[in-house]
């Protein structure tokens, strides 16, 4: 799919040089940073080192969305990789990601009665995602601190002994999304009840496309462009050493919607089904 398909030719090439050369100029002019050799996708990256670039960075990619009916989130991530919903990340051709995509409607039709059975398809989804279900969704935030916390948290590294070629930085995606539901969706975690709690703390949205299928999950086309932090600065800016792993992930005791979800699983299990691959 054409990068950013919904602007013009014009609106697209104006983004593309606004992003290679202002954003450029002015981390070298400042000293704030430098652009990042190679990429990911195709998508520009560039090695912050200043907050004040961070937000000048926004800003650009903000300004030259505007009037164009695009809205602009982040992720955070510890590692550098395509930008893919976990659903499709093992999957190598159409007739894998059909068979996958089966094996979750199945999930999620079982799951309807246990877990959030008020909410619309798509919400329910979304939700699963958030607490554990492998799906066509992918996380983002419209807030770029708890995007920053992200890229600096491991907590669900399985092995710390594992040899990392970007074990000193973290990466945080811009991401524009058209304003268009029926190329995709996004999803307001923030909007179910309080009572489902680390999507409020997490201030999460969820983001599901049209088309996750034929494109085999892969979001690129959404990507405007990626920043390399080091984690010395990404601690400091999502202040993580006062929002700690366990206030963005509350456990069973304080969240009412982790102990929903594993009692939802339970039944499905209980009643024969193996979530498998979607699961892990």
């Amino acid at each position: 799919m054409r990068w950013m398909y919904w602007l013009t030719t014009d609106e697209r090439r104006q983004l593309r040089d606004r992003i290679k050369n202002t954003i450029s100029y002015e981390l070298s002019k400042n000293r704030w940073g430098a652009v990042a050799p190679g990429s990911l996708d195709r998508i520009k990256h560039f090695y912050i080192t200043d907050y004040r670039a961070l937000t000048l960075a926004i800003g650009v990619i903000r300004y030259s969305l505007k009037g164009t009916n695009t809205k602009v989130f982040y992720r955070g991530q510890e590692r550098d990789y395509s930008l893919i919903p976990s659903l499709y990340r093992s999957v190598n051709n159409e007739v894998e990601a059909l068979n996958i995509e089966q094996k979750l409607d199945d999930a999620l039709e079982m799951l309807r009665p246990h877990f959030d059975p008020r909410g619309t398809d798509d919400e329910r989804e979304a939700l699963c995602q958030h607490y554990g279900l492998r799906t066509r969704c992918i996380d983002l935030v419209d807030n770029i601190q708890t995007a920053l916390w992200f890229a600096y948290d491991r907590s669900f590294i399985k092995d710390d002994r594992e040899q990392r070629f970007d074990e000193d930085v973290g990466y945080v995606y811009v991401i524009a999304v058209p304003n268009d539901d029926t190329k995709v969706k996004i999803i307001d975690l923030r909007e179910k009840p309080s009572n489902f709690l680390r999507p409020h703390t997490q201030q999460a949205f969820m983001m599901k496309t049209s088309n996750s299928r034929k494109e085999l999950g892969r979001l690129s086309a959404y990507q405007a462009a990626t920043f390399i932090i080091p984690r010395t600065l990404l601690r400091l800016w999502s202040n993580y050493d006062n929002i700690p792993s366990n206030y963005m992930y509350p456990n069973d005791v304080t969240d009412a919607g982790l102990r929903f979800w594993n009692g939802a699983v339970k039944k499905v299990i209980d009643d024969g089904y193996d979530f498998g691959p979607l699961m892990g």
